[in-house]
């Protein structure tokens, strides 16, 4: 307990010996050097140094008379200050950060870098956490057509709460379509009614278990594959491309299925009537 305690105060700033001799005195009343020691288990020439620190702190006090006896502030009020203390701190590292992130922002936008004409498309293996994240931010934000996803149940289920948001930050344009393999319409059913995707045009085919990788394509433009490896939160991670062979090959793949008579229409709830857009 006195460990986990140690350890509680050194994020307040504490060090190990000065949250030792803190403690000494908060759990005795008032002590002497001596006692601080004993209790501590700390050399005296180190408790010296320690208590102006503490008193700086406005952590304890220290009386005139000899033998010199220390006691503490009250511990809720003195940790208060240290924690708006804390508060504070960080506050002022978080504008200066904010400040810094629009200056290079700046900086790179009024210096763009030159696109080669002979360019190769590019290809990420996205398998923490954030760079899922922040390239799925980008790649939702200029969507603006199509959003195809060939998909199965273990990971539909895993990210259906990820999905459920990406999709309200689609553009209400944008004609979505899904492949679920499961042919189970009720556990389909609770899924997808979570997204709540109203007033937009979104279509969901039902189709057997399959060996099938999971896929989305954007656009007509941008590929996300699936991988067996995890991210740290256990999220499936990605093989992002911009490669138009590759995209071609997975939507006409998407297409050919899609168009497969054997998948089963599958109707959560009634959608507008919208305008599909093509891909040109």
């Amino acid at each position: 307990m006195q460990e986990d305690l140690v350890s509680k105060l050194t994020e307040f700033g504490f060090t190990n010996n000065q949250a030792k001799v803190y403690l000494s005195i908060i759990q005795n009343g008032s002590v002497t050097v001596g006692e601080i020691a004993k209790i501590s288990q700390l050399h005296r020439q180190d408790i010296y140094k320690i208590i102006p620190i503490l008193e700086k702190k406005g952590l304890i006090m220290k009386t005139i008379d000899k033998p010199i006896l220390i006691c503490a502030v009250p511990t809720e009020k003195a940790l208060n200050r240290l924690l708006e203390a804390e508060k504070e701190k960080i506050n002022k590292k978080v504008l200066e950060l904010e400040l810094n992130v629009k200056e290079i922002n700046d900086e790179v936008t009024n210096h763009p870098h030159k696109e080669r004409a002979d360019e190769a498309p590019l290809f990420f293996q996205l398998t923490t956490d954030e760079q899922v994240k922040n390239r799925a931010d980008e790649t939702f934000e200029n969507a603006k057509i199509s959003y195809d996803l060939h998909i199965n149940m273990e990971l539909i289920n895993s990210i259906s709460k990820i999905l459920a948001i990406r999709f309200q930050q689609l553009n209400k344009k944008m004609h979505i379509r899904m492949i679920i393999e499961n042919t189970d319409e009720i556990e389909v059913q609770k899924i997808i009614q979570a997204f709540n995707i109203k007033n937009r045009s979104f279509e969901i085919k039902l189709t057997k278990p399959s060996d099938t990788i999971s896929y989305y394509l954007i656009d007509g433009s941008e590929l996300w594959v699936s991988l067996k490896k995890k991210t740290e939160s256990g999220h499936p991670g990605v093989l992002w491309t911009n490669d138009l062979c590759m995209v071609n090959f997975f939507q006409n793949s998407f297409d050919k299925e899609w168009s497969n008579p054997t998948l089963t229409p599958f109707k959560p709830y009634q959608t507008n009537d919208i305008s599909v857009p093509q891909i040109t």
